[in-house]
């Protein structure tokens, strides 16, 4: 896409921030928490292994568009809601909004992209871990996105004691404490099979999004946002999903093309960029079970994209 077309269709998009779509989230996943914290109370517990990694989900996302300044017109409003967000999806706030951030500046870069770090950690893996993680790759156990949100909390306990990061790791344990006090061990193994599912919904999620692309560009240069459609995937869900769990996360090329459009907004700009005939990476819902067939070694290789288009 070139720099005019990439004007002409911001034009036709809205990126103003919807209150009445903020207040409908809070709503939504304040009665999800309370529906959650109830059936602990009751015979029918075993619903929340469904409820908790819809709920956990949907705060990813929520942290997501935190982390781009939309979730909230006020930027220490989006701070905060970034922080509670990143504690009930596992994940601290300040580190991840740095690694996305930087994601986003140098998408599709080997050499700076962090999505492409696990290329050269696998590279240098030893056989056990190689062949573990292949087993459980080929076998659906999201072993990976497990490692991951370890090593997002790794580097929140080694970061910069800023008040930021503080409270990236303060609000999390607080709020685990607090939750696992009030659970007996019956309701503690349910948490612990929710979270499981979480993470499989996350690694099926976020896998799609880059896994075997790059740009062909030197290891200085950081694409626009216009030049970075060949990049990244989007991809079809259920019409309840896409909504009401992942908040449109699977429009990535258009999140990638607009990062500061709303995610209510990401299927316009999906149908906008269909009606321009503009070239887009799109997979089937079944992309991720067909790639789990694969030796993981194979699926994580980049394949050269298209060079840069000029302004």
């Amino acid at each position: 896409m070139n720099k005019i077309t990439y004007k002409n269709l911001r034009q036709k998009l809205n990126f103003k921030f919807q209150r009445h779509f903020f207040w409908k989230q809070i709503a939504f996943d304040f009665t999800l928490l309370a529906s959650m914290f109830g059936l602990f109370q009751t015979s029918y517990a075993i619903i929340n292994v469904f409820l908790i990694p819809i709920f956990m989900f949907r705060q990813f996302s929520i942290l997501h568009e935190a982390v781009h300044g939309l979730s909230h017109p006020s930027s220490k409003t989006n701070q905060v809601i970034g922080i509670i967000s990143g504690a009930f999806c596992l994940t601290p706030y300040a580190v991840w909004k740095v690694a996305h951030l930087k994601h986003h500046y140098w998408t599709g870069n080997l050499e700076q992209d962090p999505t492409f770090s696990i290329i050269k950690s696998y590279e240098q893996s030893s056989s056990f871990k190689k062949r573990l993680i292949q087993s459980t790759w080929k076998s659906g156990v999201p072993l990976l996105a497990a490692l991951q949100h370890l090593g997002f909390w790794i580097y929140c306990l080694k970061g910069k004691k800023s008040l930021e990061n503080t409270l990236s790791l303060i609000v999390p344990l607080t709020t685990y404490i607090i939750a696992f006090s009030q659970l007996n061990l019956i309701n503690v193994v349910i948490c612990f099979v929710g979270v499981g599912l979480y993470f499989r919904i996350y690694e099926d999620m976020i896998v799609p999004q880059h896994f075997g692309m790059y740009s062909d560009d030197d290891a200085s240069h950081h694409p626009a946002a216009w030049d970075q459609q060949d990049i990244t995937r989007t991809w079809y869900l259920a019409p309840a999903l896409e909504k009401h769990v992942v908040l449109n996360m699977n429009y990535h090329t258009e999140h990638h093309l607009f990062p500061d459009l709303p995610w209510h907004q990401l299927d316009r700009a999906h149908k906008l960029l269909l009606q321009e005939k503009e070239n887009i990476n799109l997979v089937t819902q079944n992309w991720m079970q067909s790639q789990r067939q694969r030796p993981f070694a194979e699926v994580i290789v980049p394949i050269p994209s298209r060079k840069k288009n000029a302004a």
